[in-house]
């Protein structure tokens, strides 16, 4: 095997990574999905699950 071949292999492995990453980061988000519901002097009084 070559060093690029190496590499190739190697940044391979990284971007799946990355994928299965940005894949649990996008199901968190839709987790946490949340409204702001401001009271009467614009402080926040509750929040709704908008997901």
């Amino acid at each position: 095997m070559t060093f690029i071949d190496r590499k190739i292999t190697e940044y391979s492995e990284q971007i799946e990574n990355y994928k299965k990453e940005i894949l649990r980061l996008k199901q968190l988000i839709q987790e946490l999905k949340w409204q702001c519901l401001p009271d009467e002097d614009g402080d926040i009084a509750s929040y709704d699950d908008i997901a």
